[in-house]
């Protein structure tokens, strides 16, 4: 695990333990209340939530308050509209006595993340009164104004407590939540509610067995929290009012009973940019009903509505039911995606300005064309989708009749890729609207056509549906570390959790002050360098004690006074380095071993000669061309590095430039699969701070992005900071000696369970229209270990 990511690690972590789902509060009239008949401890609490935020409202949002009515008197603890957790105090007589927040915002809809609020006002420490914790993590507090000490909270008062609403009947809840927890007399850590497990996820724990205290309760599970039963052993059962849906999304996987994180519509996914009559148009997509709902607004683009979670295997069904009638090719259907970007667009559903009905069709690629069924789609109604990925098969359930049509086979095969079963519009043109809910199987809707839908077609797309990760404890794969002292004149040793007997790279930086990025490796040896940075031959004589070998990477007394971060690539089956000798000729060279995929990113790097341009490969610009990873140069075409071939798992093929292939001269190239604990992909720039989504399936620790065009730097950005919220605001820049900027703005990324949301608006990073090139380190995958491991990985 990443040093400083959690903390102490505990044992690991136990397992089989489940929670039953959890409830959906509407956003307009769905709580819980519950006024105590006695006071408890007003000094010592803690109250602890398991939730799932779909989307910030445009006000905060209530997870547990004692306002009543409009009554100065309140203890508020919620999200704020712009994504921090606060706690939010005030007295009889409106007096502010505590406004605390994160300064870390929370904002993934992706997965379940464990909130914590801890409180003792009797500790002489005035920092320590108020704690919150995210996933095990205490954050760090911006303090407005700070809780008096041994003052008596409204919590545990005999006024009404309310779950999911404000008091006064606003700043409704709109979310998922798996458990209320109430301790009445206690200032918890996070231990006694979770732990982390071996490879490196927050697990929620059975908390049955706690003191709870008078007034405490515990509410677990879609049954108990849609009702407000308390399971703690004290009935302090709560009063549900509105609309709180029992369903079975959880932050636990149990495949029998149906319990996992279950995919919504991602909230994330900005509208698509499109080109119409001379400028750029971008709608909206305002989401509902738990991200089960989108209704698209006249100017979003086709195929930017997606899924939280996808699947690349099986036969999976989903519904969606048709809200209004739009003008535009509408509907529900699939896309396929490559490297974030849309292969394959299948559209069921068709209504144009000169069609004054909407058809059913089971078509591909073109919304267009394809076979009608004949009918209108009635609004109301839901349509099936049957998608078999192996076989490349869709069936569509009538959404009038409930009859199965005949299976179609899509345009392109969609073995392998990430499959999405979304509402989709396929329309370039302005004024276009969609309004479809989907239904995945979570139990909060049953489905329509259940005795209609074909016979295998018994996968989900959710957490436990979703096959175990290649690489769940990535850090036996790739391993960073940041916040390493080293000192002019002698040497420091970093312990690496995995040893490099099989061969390995390291990048190494300093981070507080200027400073190359060097390469080390095991097939270099001791004592030699090169540098990422900048065209350099491999350098022989300065470094006299460097050495990677073992668990150890050695700093060498060369290197300057500093702090430093490492990176270190291990070689097996999602890394490869392979040496070889130059001929001026075109030929193909094999890996020493064979990749999971075929390289997404890879480069060659001279070790002797003067021509040590590095010139680099990444699978969305192809083998026509490419990158210079020392310059800030536009990708260049021209088939001389890779000869017009692509790379695959076990070879590639050389042009003729004598960067990579020069007589006499001797080679180094490294390759990263696109697959594992990496990911290279792209996404087109809005120049706005709602930018594209990169979905790649889990969260990284580091994110590099390249804009194609000239002049934009390389961006180097992670998330090792124990702060486990969002954004990420600075940078290095792999291109340049530069240190590790300070917070930006303008660089803002959140990166979430399921990929990065680009929330910057630097041309180099999100220019309007532009091909932003993405490559991700360090993935955890969001279906968590792949056993029972599923919750607590938002952000």
């Amino acid at each position: 695990m990443i040093p400083g990511s959690f903390p102490v690690l505990l044992a690991p972590a136990s397992s089989g333990y489940v929670i039953e789902g959890s409830g959906l509060f509407d956003g307009s009239s769905g709580f819980l209340s519950r006024t105590p008949s006695s006071a408890g401890n007003r000094q010592i609490w803690t109250f602890s939530t398991i939730i799932k935020v779909p989307q910030l409202a445009s006000g905060q949002m209530e997870l547990l308050n004692t306002r009543v009515a409009d009554a100065n008197l309140m203890s508020s603890l919620r999200i704020n509209s712009t994504g921090e957790l606060m706690y939010y105090e005030r007295d009889a007589s409106a007096s502010v006595k505590c406004n605390v927040q994160t300064t870390a915002k929370f904002r993934d809809p992706a997965a379940f993340m464990h909130v914590q609020f801890s409180v003792d006002t009797t500790d002489s420490t005035a920092s320590d009164r108020v704690k919150i914790y995210v996933n095990g993590v205490q954050m760090a507090l911006t303090e407005t104004t700070t809780m008096e000490l041994n003052y008596s909270t409204n919590v545990n008062t005999t006024v009404n407590h309310n779950i999911g609403v404000e008091g006064g009947g606003s700043a409704d809840y709109n979310g998922y939540m798996a458990r209320a927890t109430m301790i009445d007399g206690l200032q918890l850590d996070p231990t006694s509610f979770g732990e982390v497990t071996t490879d490196g996820f927050w697990q929620i724990n059975d908390v049955s067995g706690l003191t709870f205290g008078t007034n405490g309760f515990l509410l677990e599970g879609a049954t108990n929290v849609a009702a407000g039963t308390d399971s703690s052993g004290n009935s302090n059962n709560f009063s549900k009012t509105g609309a709180i849906t029992a369903t079975n999304d959880s932050p636990t996987n149990d495949a029998d009973n149906e319990y996992g994180n279950w995919a919504t519509l991602d909230a994330l996914y900005a509208p698509k940019l499109n080109f119409i009559g001379g400028s750029y148009y971008q709608g909206t997509n305002t989401y509902s009903e738990g991200n089960l709902r989108c209704a698209a607004s006249a100017a979003s683009g086709r195929g930017e509505i997606r899924s939280t979670i996808s699947l690349a295997t099986g036969h999976v069904y989903a519904e969606m039911k048709l809200n209004a009638i739009g003008n535009s090719a509408a509907g529900v259907g699939l896309i396929s995606i490559e490297n974030n970007v849309v292969t394959n667009h299948c559209v069921f559903a068709r209504r144009s300005s000169s069609d004054t009905t909407t058809h059913m069709i089971d078509g591909g690629g073109d919304p267009n064309a394809g076979n009608d069924t004949g009918g209108d789609w009635t609004t109301g109604n839901s349509a099936g989708v049957a998608v078999d990925i192996d076989n490349n098969s869709v069936v569509i359930i009538n959404p009038n009749t409930g009859v199965a049509d005949s299976a179609f086979t899509p345009t392109s095969s969609m073995a392998g890729k990430n499959i999405m079963i979304v509402p989709v519009k396929d329309s370039h043109a302005t004024n276009r609207t969609l309004d479809g809910t989907m239904n995945y199987g979570s139990g909060a809707t049953a489905f329509v056509h259940a005795s209609s839908i074909p016979t295998g077609a018994n996968d989900r797309m959710v957490s436990y549906q979703q096959p175990a990760p290649d690489v769940a404890n990535y850090e036996d794969e790739y391993y960073i570390e940041a916040g390493i002292s080293h000192t002019n004149g002698s040497t420091t040793a970093v312990t690496l959790p995995t040893s490099v007997a099989g061969g390995a790279m390291a990048r190494i930086k300093r981070t507080d002050s200027t400073g190359g990025w060097y390469i080390v490796d095991t097939v270099r040896g001791a004592n030699k360098f090169t540098f990422w940075d900048s065209a350099a031959a491999e350098d022989t004589s300065t470094f006299t004690d460097q050495n990677l070998t073992g668990t150890t990477l050695t700093l060498p007394s060369a290197l300057a006074t500093g702090t430093y971060m490492i990176e270190v690539f291990y070689q097996g089956s999602y890394f490869q380095m392979k040496t070889y000798s130059g001929n001026s000729a075109n030929r193909t060279i094999s890996f020493d071993g064979t990749l999971d995929t075929a390289p997404g990113f890879m480069f060659p790097m001279e070790r002797t000669g003067t021509d040590a341009e590095h010139l680099g490969y990444h699978i969305s610009t192809g083998n026509t061309g490419y990158l210079q990873l020392q310059t800030t140069s536009a990708f260049q075409t021209g088939s001389v590095f890779l000869n017009d071939t692509s790379p695959t798992t076990t070879q590639f093929t050389l042009g003729t430039i004598s960067n990579v292939n020069n007589t006499g001269n001797t080679y180094i190239c490294y390759a990263w699969a696109n697959s594992g604990p990496y990911a290279f992909g792209e996404f087109t720039g809005n120049n706005n701070a709602d930018g594209p989504m990169t979905n790649i399936g889990g969260s990284p620790k580091v994110l590099i992005c390249k804009n194609t065009a000239a002049g934009n730097a390389w961006f180097h950005q992670n998330n090792l900071s124990p702060v486990v919220g969002n954004p990420v605001d600075t940078y290095i820049m792999p291109n340049e000696t530069s240190a590790l900027s300070g917070a930006n703005s303008t660089v803002h990324q959140d990166f979430v369970a399921n990929g990065v949301k680009c929330r910057a608006t630097s041309a180099s990073l999100n220019a309007s229209a532009a091909q932003i090139l993405t490559m991700a380190f360090g993935i955890q995958p969001i279906q968590g270990n792949g056993k029972d491991t599923s919750q607590g990985r938002a952000r």
